[in-house]
C-alpha cells in the first residue's frame, strides 16, 4: 500500500533523517560569458551552457564554469590557427628552396618529404 504525502514527509530521507523545509532554494543560472572571450568563445559558450547547463541536461554546475570559458577560450584558438593554416598555407618556401612547416602545424607530410 503506498503511502500517503503526509506519511513520506514524517518519514523523511532514506536514511530516515528529516527533510528540511526551511533550506534556500539554490540558483541554477549560469552566469553569461565573460567580456574578455572571444566572439567565436562566446559564440561556444553560449552554445555548450544551452547544451549541459540549467535548460540542457542539467549536468553543469557553477565551479564548472572556468572549464568551460577554457574549453571555449581553446576552441577559439584552434579556430585561429586554422583559418591561417587555410590562408597562409600549411608549408613555406624558403629563399633557399627548401620548405618549412607551418608553425602552428603539426610535421611534414611523409608524400612532400619524398618529393624534397
Amino acid at each position: 500500500m503506498p503511502k500517503t504525502a503526509e506519511q513520506e514527509k514524517l518519514q523523511g530521507y532514506p536514511g530516515h533523517r528529516v527533510m528540511n523545509p526551511g533550506l534556500p532554494v539554490v540558483d541554477t543560472a549560469i552566469p553569461g560569458p565573460p567580456k574578455y572571450l572571444g566572439r567565436i568563445a562566446q559564440r561556444a559558450y553560449n552554445d555548450l551552457v544551452g547544451l549541459v547547463g540549467p535548460d540542457g541536461m542539467r549536468v553543469m554546475a557553477k565551479s564548472d564554469r572556468l572549464a568551460l570559458i577554457l574549453i571555449c577560450d581553446a576552441w577559439e584558438e584552434y579556430r585561429e590557427c586554422k583559418a591561417e593554416i587555410e590562408d597562409i598555407g600549411r608549408y613555406w618556401l624558403l629563399p633557399n628552396g627548401s620548405m618549412k612547416r607551418h608553425p602552428v602545424k603539426g610535421q611534414i607530410a611523409p608524400s612532400l618529404l619524398q618529393a624534397l
